[in-house]
């Protein structure tokens, strides 16, 4: 199967819980559990697929502004 246990495909059952989101004004939490809060304008890149030669790369840009 290309889904693994966790709903990824292509993966290999290590994401199975891992989570972020964005939330508020703003408020965000990482795959890894840490939470950031940024104010002010800015842009950045919230997730991105780092795997080398991925078959669905993306990216989500989040852009804050007053």
């Amino acid at each position: 199967s290309i889904v693994d246990e966790c709903g990824v495909c292509y993966g290999d059952g290590s994401s199975c819980g891992k989570v972020c989101y964005a939330s508020g004004d703003p408020h965000y939490s990482s795959f890894d559990g840490h939470k950031y809060d940024f104010m002010g304008q800015c842009s950045y890149v919230f997730a991105s697929d780092c795997r080398t030669g991925s078959r669905d790369p993306f990216t989500v840009i989040v852009t804050n502004s007053k």
